[in-house]
């Protein structure tokens, strides 16, 4: 290991001695967030803007929060500002009427991969959701396939006008066509092109 190597390690460490859990957190997404702003400059020719930065830091690190502190209460006192409603965590805008949005997301878990949609009309009403197990395969491809799972379940149930939304802009930009498709979900975006 090179003294470099040892002497960061040792200072992180230390931060991680005299500061709480939650500072330690924090920190690891601002330099996480940090690390992806000057991935971007390099290879994307993005500008680096330094309060964008923090403010996707302290997204990031907000959302990691909730989702790890979430029970079947819908809350989690050891969140710092209190109990959380649906409400603040996700803001449902109207659809026009006829409309339904399909939103999805997939996870992972030390090696094992999961996804999952729901599927809601103007109303607010839940039409329809799902989530499965997709075992050992990579993250992008447990969102990739729970968006199919979504648009298999729209087309099963005859909704034609939908709203597709999820977080993973790789896979939207692929769907929308704006870049070229990854090679590992080629397939499955493929299918819920055809589906579509």
């Amino acid at each position: 290991m090179s003294r470099f190597n040892h002497d960061w390690l040792r200072s992180f460490g230390k931060i991680n001695e005299l500061c709480s859990l939650k500072e330690v957190q924090r920190l690891s997404f601002l330099l996480w967030t940090i690390w992806k702003g000057r991935n971007a400059v390099l290879f994307q020719n993005d500008i680096f803007n330094p309060i964008a930065c923090i403010i996707k830091a302290k997204r990031a690190c907000a959302k990691w929060i909730i989702r790890n502190c979430l029970s079947v209460n819908d809350y989690c006192t050891e969140l710092p500002f209190g109990p959380v409603s649906k409400s603040k965590i996700v803001q449902w805008e109207p659809l026009p009427i006829g409309r339904v949005k399909l939103n999805f997301d997939g996870s992972m878990l030390h090696t094992s991969a999961a996804g999952g949609y729901i599927i809601r009309n103007w109303r607010w009403t839940i039409l329809s959701t799902g989530s499965n197990q997709y075992g050992c395969t990579y993250v992008i491809m447990a969102e990739a396939r729970a968006l199919r799972d979504g648009v298999q379940a729209t087309t099963v149930a005859g909704y034609k006008d939908i709203i597709v939304e999820g977080d993973n802009q790789l896979i939207i930009n692929a769907l929308l066509g704006t870049i070229s498709t990854p090679w590992q979900i080629s397939n499955v975006l493929r299918d819920v092109r055809f589906l579509i």
